[in-house]
This record gives structure tokens, C-alpha cells and sequence, in this order.
């Protein structure tokens, strides 16, 4: 249960990234200290929603085999992300369906057929190719050139370049988070100072759908530059700017339309009068 989002701007050579801090299970929920902004890399972070658990080994994978002194295009982040995500869903579906069987995924495929018959051997393979991992990732982060990317993977491994429109968010509230920064207009062109906003924003907007956390860590990347967190006492300011800028309630509106409605009567009467 989270929100996390990701946003390019200052034509990308910056990004902005939030996350909440509520983790989940079927019978609880709670904030922990925890940040889901992981670093990856000198110039790439990683954001996770669903199974805590098996982000970890993912993201270990990945750290391990970036070199901190490198830089890395977006191709090469993207092939290395999808490699561990897929890699971590085969393992957990061999343990769920091949293990309990003594057998592995290599062994299925070389003698799966001949030892169990067609329909155990393809009620095996079906399972195993429809097993699905629950957790989304958004990995974002700099090229060697200092440009900004970001992009998502999901089960069973597919990522997808998110460049354009520049922003993304998932967890519980991505569909409301999106649809604001949307009609925001957010695109790589803002200054950081809007785009820092609007990602706010965007995270208020999306803890309607529940199961999102109050706290909030914020991150503002820059190219070979320390990234600036925000957290704690830096929050109530953007707070404040949302009670100034962001929706403001229809106290009134009733009173008001009522008017309109009247003035709507009194102007067709007149007009179908001979």
C-alpha cells in the first residue's frame, strides 16, 4: 500500500521523486522507517510498490552490478532492471510449483514432457508463465550526458519509457496522482520549484484512495550533484502552499448558483414572451 511518484523537469536535468513510508500486510498496515527511494547508483534511484520483500533482492542485484564510477545510459539500466525483476519472478515460481517437486525450472524443460506427460507438463508450464510477482518499480535517474529518464517495470519484467509525458506514480493512489499531474500540465519544461509543488500535490491527491502514509520523503536530483531531501519541517511549507494553491472548497457555491439559476429563469421567460 504506497504512492510513489517521479517527475522530469528543468528541460530533465532535474527530477523529483515522493514516496510515502506505509508499509502493508493482509492485517495490518503501518508507517515504518523506511524510505521506498532507494539509491541505486551514483545517478539512478529506485521506487517500489507491492511485496516489500521481494524488491530487496532485485535491488541488490541491480546495485551489485552497477559500478558507481560508471555512468549508464537508459538502455542499459532498463535491460539490467528487467533481467533482475524476471529473474526474482522465476525463482519464486520454481519455489512455488517445481521445489515442492524436487525438480527445477532446467529440469522441466529437458525432460518435463517425457517424465510427466503432456498435461501435467503443460499444466506445470502455465502455471509458471502465469505467475505473477506483485510489485511495480519506477527506476529513474541521469545518463552520461546529464539527461534526466525515467521508466517503469512491471510483472512479468516488461518496462516502459516514461519520458514522456516526463512523470509517473504507482501504488494505491497512482490513477488520482496521475490524473492531477496531468491537469496540471506537468512536463520537463517546468522549473523545479513547480514540479517539486505539483509532485506534492499530486501525492495529496492520490492519498484519497487510502492505504497511502502521511509521511513523506521528497527528493530533488540534480547530475553529479548531492541530492536534496526534503522531510520533517521542510513538509509543512509545501502544506501551507497547498491550503494557497491547491483546490479550494465551494463554500458559497450553492448561494451563487442559485443566483445563476434564477437569472437563467427570468432571462428564458423573457425571452418567450411576445
Amino acid at each position: 500500500m504506497t504512492l510513489c511518484i517521479a517527475a522530469l523537469c528543468e528541460d530533465r536535468s532535474t527530477i523529483i521523486m515522493a514516496a510515502d513510508r506505509m508499509i502493508g500486510q493482509a492485517f495490518i498496515e503501518s508507517e515504518l522507517e523506511i524510505e521506498k527511494i532507494l539509491r541505486l547508483h551514483t545517478h539512478w534511484w529506485l521506487m517500489f510498490s507491492g511485496t516489500v520483500p521481494n524488491v530487496f533482492d532485485i535491488y541488490d542485484e541491480a546495485r551489485r552490478q552497477l559500478d558507481e564510477e560508471k555512468d549508464y545510459d537508459i538502455a542499459a539500466v532498463t535491460t539490467l532492471l528487467e533481467g533482475c525483476y524476471r529473474r526474482k519472478r522465476l525463482a519464486l515460481a520454481e519455489a512455488a510449483y517445481l521445489v515442492p517437486r524436487g525438480w527445477t525450472l532446467d529440469q522441466l524443460q529437458a525432460e518435463g514432457l517425457e517424465k510427466l506427460g503432456d498435461f501435467q507438463f503443460r499444466t506445470l508450464s502455465t502455471a509458471i508463465a502465469d505467475y505473477r510477482l506483485d510489485l511495480d518499480l519506477v527506476v529513474a535517474g541521469f545518463d552520461g550526458e546529464g539527461t534526466g529518464h525515467i521508466f517503469t517495470v512491471a510483472n512479468p519484467g516488461t518496462s516502459s519509457r516514461q519520458d514522456i509525458p516526463g512523470c509517473c506514480a504507482i501504488g494505491n493512489g497512482w490513477f488520482g496522482a496521475l490524473y492531477f499531474m496531468y491537469f496540471r500540465e506537468m512536463s520537463p519544461r517546468m522549473t523545479a520549484a513547480e514540479a517539486l509543488y505539483h509532485v506534492f500535490e499530486a501525492k495529496v491527491i492520490g492519498y484519497q484512495a487510502g492505504g497511502i502514509g502521511d509521511e513523506t520523503d521528497l527528493v530533488v536530483a540534480r547530475f553529479k550533484e548531492e541530492p536534496i531531501r526534503l522531510q520533517g519541517t521542510k513538509i509543512p511549507r509545501l502544506c501551507k502552499l497547498w491550503d494557497k494553491f491547491g483546490p479550494q472548497p465551494t463554500r458559497g457555491l450553492e448561494r451563487a448558483l442559485g443566483r445563476y439559476v434564477k437569472h437563467q429563469v427570468e432571462h428564458t421567460r423573457g425571452a418567450e414572451e411576445p
